[in-house]
């Protein structure tokens, strides 16, 4: 997926946000294209100050790019369990992220790659996802991203070596605006 299109992802993302903090539901039509309509997980990620505000998203294929688009960018405005809702006067203090995802693929811990993939770890009712910047960001190995994907889920730390838990990886297109409303760059 190229920048332009990245871009227009994450100003649709950003306009989502502002209309509902309007009071108005927004019109989403002028923004759709052919390419939306092919059926991606999602993911937004909002940040303030370079800290989290925000992340929460749709990570399978259920529904076509732009109405996931529109889930995941309410969702982590409005619904992210450990932050408030975003207000309109936080509106212009923090950028928006995309991730555009691939479809998960059962895989063996062992091939997990850190700056390619990303995780869902799945067991005993439980499931948790971790994005594949997170362990770029963070400075993780791979077993520190495994062990807190485990954890994401709220299994034990080593939980990915029992074989009753699957791993899931998947890659991302990531598009970042580099300061609220500023310019949009390809993060990963």
């Amino acid at each position: 997926m190229d920048r332009k299109k990245g871009e227009k992802l994450v100003r649709m993302s950003r306009y989502i946000v502002e209309e509902y903090l309007k009071g108005n539901i927004p019109d989403i039509t002028k923004f759709v294209e052919d390419w939306m309509k092919e059926k991606k997980g999602t993911f937004v990620t909002l940040k303030k100050g370079g800290e989290l505000r925000g992340c929460m998203g749709v990570p399978l294929p259920l529904y076509p790019l732009y109405l996931s688009l529109y889930r995941s960018s309410l969702m982590a405005a409005f619904e992210d369990p450990r932050f408030p809702p975003l207000t309109r006067e936080e509106l212009d203090t923090v950028t928006f992220e995309v991730s555009v995802l691939t479809e998960p693929k059962p895989s063996l811990w062992k091939d997990v790659t850190i700056g390619r993939d990303g995780i869902i770890v799945e067991g005993y009712g439980k499931s948790g996802l971790l994005l594949p910047q997170v362990p770029i960001e963070e400075g993780m190995s791979r077993d520190e991203f495994l062990r807190a994907g485990c954890i994401k889920a709220g299994l034990w730390p080593e939980c990915y070596k029992d074989k009753n838990v699957k791993i899931y990886t998947f890659q991302s297109y990531v598009f970042s605006e580099l300061l609220p409303r500023g310019a949009v760059v390809r993060v990963l």
